[in-house]
C-alpha cells in the first residue's frame, strides 16, 4: 500500500498549494458568443498561450475550412489556427512579429508589421499552415507612421490591403490602401481633419466600400461608409447609444452575408452592453444591457470578435479563470510508479505509463515556478503521449491525476 500513502500526502500537499491562491497566468479560452439568448459557450480552453494578457497579435477567420487563426507575440512571435468547432490547435508556426492579418485565401495570410530600428513598415504574405513567407515588402513612403494594431480590411479582389493609421508628422487618422500583391502604397484618405478616429472597419464588396464607426466622443459614433475610389465618406447615421467599445476592433465582428456589426461595449449610461447593427442603415437589430454579467465586462469580455459565416457563430478570445501555481519545492519524485521516457528529450513525443493497475485521468505539464504549460485528458489508460515541441529547454514535471491522488515526475527538456 506504499502507493496509496504516498497519493495520500501528495493530494494534501497539491491541494493546499492549488487553493493557496497563489496564481501566476490565466487560462484563455475559444469562445462562441450566443447574443440572442444571452449566453457565452467555451469552445476549448487554452492553455500554454501567452495571449491575452499580452494585448498583441492579430485574427482572421478562414471560414472555408471553420479556422479561427491569430498571431501571438508574447510567445515567440507564433502563429496558431484553431478548429472552430472544437478549439483544437490544427497548426502552429514561428512567423516574424506580425500587428495584425487577414485571410485571402488558398492558406495565405496577409500581415502588417514594423521594422525596428528603422520604423519602417512591411506587408507580408504567409502560408497559415507551414509559416513560409512568400513574399515580404518593406514600405518606404510610410516610414513612421502610427498603426492601430487591430484596425484592417482586404479586398481579396483587387489585391488590396486597408489599414488605419496616422502618417508621420500629423495628427490626422487615415485609411491607407497597399496593394499586396506588389507591395506599393496605393493611396491615403484622410479620415477627418479635426483627428477623429476611425473606431473600426471591415470591406463590403458588394457595395465595394469600407464600412467602419466613426469616434464622436460627445455624441457616441457614427457610421459611415468611405468609397476608396473617389475617396469620399458618408455619414449613414449618427448612433449616440455608442460610447465606448473598449478598444476598437478587438470588440467589433462584421458579417458581411447579412450586414451585421456586433459590438462590445460600454452605452452612455456607463452600463456593459452587446449591440448588433444593420451596417447599411445603422439601425440597432438587437441589443443586450448587462449590470453584473461578469463575463461582458472589459477584463474578461471575449476579445478578437470574429462573425464565421458558414456556422453563424460569433466567437472570440476570453481571458478566463486564473490557473494556479505550484510549489515545486515540494514535490517528490515517483518513479516507482511513474515512467516517463525519453528522459531527458529533445523533441517529439514523451511517453508516460502508470507501472500499476490505475488509469490516468489528467496529465499536465508545469515548470519550476509551477506555471502551467500542458494539459491533456485521458479516457481509460495508464499510458499516453506528450508533445513537448513548444516547451524551451529546462526542468518541467509531469503531474498525473488519477482517483486515487495525483503523482509527479520530473523530465528535462533539452
Amino acid at each position: 500500500m506504499k502507493y496509496v500513502g504516498k497519493i495520500s500526502l501528495l493530494t494534501l500537499v497539491l491541494t493546499t498549494l492549488i487553493y493557496s491562491n497563489l496564481f501566476s497566468q490565466y487560462s484563455e479560452e475559444l469562445v462562441e458568443i450566443k447574443y440572442e439568448t444571452n449566453e457565452l459557450v467555451s469552445i476549448k480552453t487554452l492553455t500554454g498561450i501567452d495571449y491575452i494578457s499580452q494585448m498583441l497579435g492579430g485574427v482572421t477567420i478562414n471560414s472555408d475550412d471553420n479556422s479561427y487563426i491569430f498571431t501571438d507575440e508574447g510567445d515567440g512571435n507564433k502563429l496558431y489556427t484553431l478548429d472552430i468547432l472544437t478549439g483544437e490547435i490544427l497548426y502552429q508556426v514561428e512567423v516574424p512579429q506580425i500587428q495584425m492579418i487577414q485571410y485571402i485565401g488558398t492558406d495565405e495570410l496577409v500581415g502588417l508589421t514594423k521594422m525596428n530600428p528603422s520604423n519602417i513598415v512591411s506587408l507580408s504574405s504567409y502560408n497559415y499552415k507551414t509559416g513560409e513567407i512568400s513574399s515580404f515588402s518593406p514600405i518606404a513612403a510610410l516610414e513612421g507612421v502610427v498603426i492601430d494594431t487591430h484596425n484592417s480590411a482586404v479586398d481579396v479582389e483587387r489585391n488590396i490591403f486597408y489599414f488605419v493609421g496616422s502618417l508621420a508628422g500629423t495628427n490626422v487618422w487615415s485609411l491607407i490602401a497597399i496593394d499586396y500583391a506588389t507591395g506599393e502604397l496605393i493611396k491615403t484618405i484622410a479620415i477627418n481633419p479635426a483627428g477623429e478616429f476611425l473606431a473600426a472597419i471591415a470591406f463590403d464588396k458588394e457595395r465595394n466600400k469600407i464600412l467602419g464607426l466613426l469616434n464622436v466622443t460627445e455624441n457616441g459614433k457614427s457610421l459611415v461608409e468611405i468609397n476608396p475610389d473617389d475617396e469620399s465618406i458618408t455619414e449613414i447615421k449618427k448612433i449616440p447609444e455608442l460610447i465606448n467599445t473598449f478598444g476598437g476592433h478587438r470588440y467589433w465582428a462584421y458579417d458581411d452575408l447579412k450586414d451585421r456589426f456586433f459590438i462590445i461595449g460600454l452605452d452612455n449610461t456607463n452600463e456593459s452592453y452587446l449591440y448588433v447593427l444593420n451596417s447599411n442603415t445603422g439601425e440597432i437589430l438587437f441589443q443586450n444591457i448587462y449590470e453584473d454579467d461578469a463575463w461582458i465586462m472589459e477584463e474578461h469580455s471575449p476579445l478578437e470578435l470574429r462573425f464565421n459565416p458558414s456556422t453563424n457563430q460569433l466567437l472570440g478570445l476570453r481571458k478566463g479563470e486564473p490557473l494556479p501555481t505550484v510549489s515545486i519545492a515540494k514535490i517528490e519524485n515517483n518513479s516507482e510508479i511513474v515512467k516517463i521516457f525519453p528522459n531527458p528529450i529533445s523533441k517529439g513525443l514523451m511517453n508516460v505509463e502508470l507501472l500499476n493497475e490505475e488509469k490516468i485521468a489528467e496529465v499536465q505539464i508545469v515548470d519550476n515556478f509551477g506555471s502551467l504549460h500542458y494539459r491533456k485528458d485521458v479516457a481509460n489508460s495508464s499510458k499516453t503521449q506528450l508533445t513537448i515541441n513548444d516547451l524551451v529547454a529546462g526542468m518541467y514535471y509531469v503531474i498525473i491525476k488519477t482517483e486515487k491522488g495525483v503523482v509527479y515526475q520530473r523530465f528535462l527538456k533539452l
